[in-house]
């Protein structure tokens, strides 16, 4: 067999091996952990541009276009009214 096809293939069990073994760390430790929720909202009253954080929420929120607001939730923080939930 050609030595550079004999390298991918143990390239790429290394690889799934390692792939197997993040997973499990995953599944066994990480998957409860709280996660950050990301949205986007529509609203006209955002007629602005720029970003704003609110420690109270622990939320960021950006808004690039105006009526449209990307935000960002930290685990614990509060979502927005009448959002769309990304994540």
């Amino acid at each position: 067999m050609n030595p550079i096809i004999t390298e991918l293939l143990c390239i790429g069990v290394a690889l799934a091996f390692i792939e197997r073994i993040a997973i499990f760390i995953y599944i066994a430790y990480l998957s409860d952990l709280p996660r950050l929720k990301i949205g986007i909202l529509f609203r006209w009253g955002s007629f602005w541009i720029g970003g704003h954080w609110s420690s109270y929420n622990r939320r960021l929120c950006v808004n690039l276009i105006p009526c449209v607001t990307v935000w960002i939730a930290l685990p614990g923080g509060n979502v927005p009214n009448n959002t769309h939930e990304i994540r």
